[in-house]
């Protein structure tokens, strides 16, 4: 079931189904991925309790964890909507527990002020012992250009260095080091034939996406994430920007969840919260 909100300048549109950000409409104009080549369903995906290829092995179980986690297509329930902001939320049942060991609730809310979408994830921990995940998100951004128009402009330096994949999602070893600065330049050579482009351990918590003549075309934040991934399908005029708690794993990763890098924890009866804008230009 779909719900939406709108005000002078935003209308944004929610399924139930993943709790998934489907259609944002930005001064009458989609500024959200509406599947126009047929090469990807999806919209704006929530990644919960894993990003990517994870797999969750958990005091010896290896639990079948599917990549990006079961949050992106369970169904939420709506709790709670007003003139400008709707709130959604997932508990744990016997489905999610098939693949992940943990009693949990995920309420995730949107708010829009003026051009800026107001994103929250609540995690809560219902479990009578420490809870582990990741959280991601998976936002489309329709351009009106080719992307080897636009530049990422980072409010600190960075180092960018890219971690490489392989054609089925996994790390292979081999990084891009494209150099310490605040900006990165797409070229029509980025993200083909399914490439994504992987920074590990920004300092920056948001980026501007712009055109390479300066001007701004949205601004994303993401406080708690320092991963941030770039990603469209094959022959489309969009890029997914994505900032993840983890990287994927390499083939053949037999690590126990808790030791791996970009794992969370919450303490019983515990919850963490974390807030990301878009702000539309």
């Amino acid at each position: 079931m779909q719900n939406s909100i709108q005000n002078d300048t935003l209308k944004i549109t929610v399924d139930s189904k993943g709790a998934e950000l489907v259609s944002v409409k930005h001064n009458g104009v989609e500024r959200i991925w509406q599947n126009q080549t047929g090469g990807w369903s999806g919209h704006a995906p929530i990644l919960f309790p894993v990003c990517g290829h994870f797999g969750f092995i958990y005091k010896g179980k290896d639990y079948a964890m599917p990549a990006h986690g079961f949050a992106r297509k369970s169904e939420f329930t709506l709790i709670e909507k007003g003139e400008d902001f709707l709130t959604f939320s997932l508990k744990s049942n016997e489905k999610t527990k098939e693949v992940y060991p943990f009693d949990f609730e995920l309420v995730v809310s949107y708010k829009i002020v003026n051009s800026t979408i107001y994103i929250t994830n609540k995690i809560k921990n219902l479990s009578q012992e420490t809870m582990l995940y990741t959280l991601g998100a998976h936002e489309s951004y329709m351009l009106d250009m080719p992307l080897e128009t636009y530049k990422l402009v980072f409010p600190k330096e960075e180092h960018l260095v890219h971690y490489d994949h392989d054609d089925d999602g996994y790390l292979t070893g081999t990084t891009l080091d494209y150099g310490t600065s605040k900006e990165f330049e797409f070229t029509e050579n980025h993200l083909l034939h399914d490439e994504t482009i992987i920074f590990k351990g920004l300092k920056s918590n948001s980026v501007k996406f712009c055109k390479k003549t300066g001007e701004e075309v949205f601004d994303v934040s993401f406080e708690g994430f320092s991963n941030l991934l770039f990603w469209r399908p094959e022959g489309s005029q969009m890029v997914c920007i994505e900032p993840w708690h983890n990287l994927p794993d390499a083939h053949g990763n037999t690590q126990e969840f808790a030791e791996k890098d970009g794992v969370q924890s919450i303490l019983v009866n515990g919850e963490s919260v974390f807030k990301r804008t878009i702000e539309y230009k």
